[in-house]
């Protein structure tokens, strides 16, 4: 987000609601965190900043998304229009992989289930 920017952990909604719009799918981003004093590696010597995870119900959400926000997402705040337009990170990571890195699974491992926790989809 930008230094200039006047995000609120309550405007969450209605960027929801934006980003939603922009990719044609009302449900389409699931849940927006708000990570606070973190530092790009780029930026690392840098004051740490605000971040915005955002978390989508499909991956072709992601790049679609990621245009947006380097082009310049504007969504209503509490006053006025705000524009949040910025660098995304991890929006060019595969999602296989990126899985793989929440889940903490090695490539090229064993991957083991404990009985009882998982059922067939039908």
């Amino acid at each position: 987000m930008g230094k200039d920017c006047h995000y609120q952990p309550n405007d969450v909604q209605s960027l929801k609601q934006r980003l939603g719009q922009l990719v044609h799918e009302p449900s389409a981003i699931v849940q927006i965190e708000e990570c606070r004093d973190k530092s790009s590696i780029m930026h690392y010597q840098e004051a740490p900043s605000r971040f915005l995870k955002i978390y989508v119900k499909n991956p072709k959400y992601v790049a679609q998304l990621r245009t947006h926000f380097e082009r310049g997402v504007t969504f209503p705040g509490h006053n006025c229009m705000e524009c949040i337009s910025e660098t995304t990170y991890e929006s060019n990571v595969l999602y296989a992989l990126r899985f793989m890195i929440d889940n903490e699974i090695g490539g090229m491992t064993w991957v083991k289930v404990p009985k009882g926790k998982w059922q067939l989809r039908p």
